[in-house]
């Protein structure tokens, strides 16, 4: 299998100067939004000279889509179909969100924006289920409710191979303050949901064989103050991995910005799994830290490789500076993948933001949300 290690990365452009001092990280934790928060509407112009090529597949007011780990919101079906979802927000108003829902044909053509969930809902993620026919592969889609007194996550399935018939069976584990969803579909018909948790700096991790209709809990996980669970499943096997970031000490910033990479992998589906593997194990001489935002993908040997952004860190502190890094299963060994930055040079490698540059942003870094795919047609990932 030939591998390329391009990654798709999401950046900031935040100097075009000479300066290449990075600007000291805010310790000042994250706050973990749910969605029933009151916010301030600012309207900006939109830039549309640069627009890179693509289709529109819907609207939104509400730009923010994840907290921690962006996680999975298009996933492509054995017809070469898209299915997408989005957290939907109105405007004017800003007084209904949900979980939005459209899927594109091979032909090139889309289905239509659709409301796939009743409205108070929002930070949502999908799979497709791994059927052998792939008419009956249908669209996995999870979300949370919020408004007290009930803050859940729920689980849907479409009707049929982009029936969109949404609402169509919507189920939760019915835990309050399990929120944040993520979610795969197994190649054995297993549904994993992974979720974070609203009053503790705990992950909780979830299984249902029947589609919903009953769960099982598997595990949960404490110190981790970053939503950065990411789950996902084989495409050639029954294999599952449950990725996400653990503190190593809760002094600084409550955890948030001093994490190692660890991952639980699961060979039937989900049903059982094996002991939690620390890949980093960062040691205080080291300098860098994993942060919020963790990706995985099964290549076509089904090996498993893990991507994240790492932040610098040194004995001055913590910055806002970052790298691509990826580690895979069979060498065992850690490699920087994202390019230096084209705007400036720092000697590093490291992508920056400086005491003059816009901020990042909450939950953010300069280079951050790497995300893994394996093309259909030769593996290459």
């Amino acid at each position: 299998m030939l591998i390329k290690r391009g990654l798709v990365i999401i950046t900031l452009l935040i100097t075009a100067g000479v300066a290449v001092t990075p600007r000291k990280a805010s310790l000042e934790p994250c706050a973990r939004i749910v969605g029933d928060e009151p916010i301030t509407h600012t309207s900006v112009t939109p830039y549309l000279g640069g627009r890179g090529p693509g289709d529109q597949i819907g609207t939104t007011a509400y730009e923010y889509q994840a907290n921690g780990s962006f996680g999975q919101r298009i996933m492509v079906d054995d017809y070469g179909q898209a299915h997408i979802n989005w957290m939907w927000q109105d405007y004017p108003g800003q007084t209904m969100r949900y979980c939005a829902w459209n899927a594109r044909f091979t032909d090139g053509s889309y289905y239509g924006e659709t409301q796939a969930c009743p409205s108070y809902t929002g930070y949502v993620q999908l799979d497709v289920t791994r059927d052998a026919n792939p008419d009956n592969q249908r669209t996995v889609i999870v979300y949370h409710e919020f408004g007290a007194p009930n803050y859940l996550s729920w689980l849907d399935i479409d009707g049929g191979n982009v029936w969109g018939t949404w609402p169509n069976n919507p189920t939760t584990i019915n835990q309050n303050y399990y929120v944040w969803p993520y979610v795969c579909a197994a190649s054995n018909g297993n549904i994993v949901m992974a979720t974070g948790d609203y009053n503790a700096d705990a992950l909780h991790l979830f299984v249902t064989t029947d589609e919903g209709a009953s769960w099982t809990a598997i595990t949960d996980i404490d110190s981790c103050a970053c939503l950065s669970q990411f789950l996902r499943a084989s495409h050639n096997s029954d294999k599952v991995v449950f990725v996400y970031t653990s503190f190593i000490t809760d002094s600084i910033a409550g955890g948030q910005l001093d994490n190692d990479v660890y991952y639980m992998l699961s060979t039937d589906g989900g049903a059982t799994w094996g002991s939690r593997i620390n890949i980093t194990n960062y040691q205080p001489s080291d300098t860098v830290r994993a942060y919020c935002n963790v990706n995985a993908i099964f290549d076509d040997s089904d090996n498993l490789h893990i991507v994240w952004a790492g932040r610098k860190v040194d004995a001055g502190g913590y910055y806002e500076a970052s790298k691509i890094f990826h580690w895979d299963e069979v060498s065992g060994n850690i490699t920087v993948v994202n390019s230096p930055s084209t705007y400036y040079s720092e000697p590093g490698g490291w992508w920056i933001a400086t005491a003059t540059s816009p901020s990042p942003g909450a939950w953010r870094m300069p280079a951050d949300q790497p995300q893994l795919v394996c093309d259909a047609n030769d593996g290459t990932l």
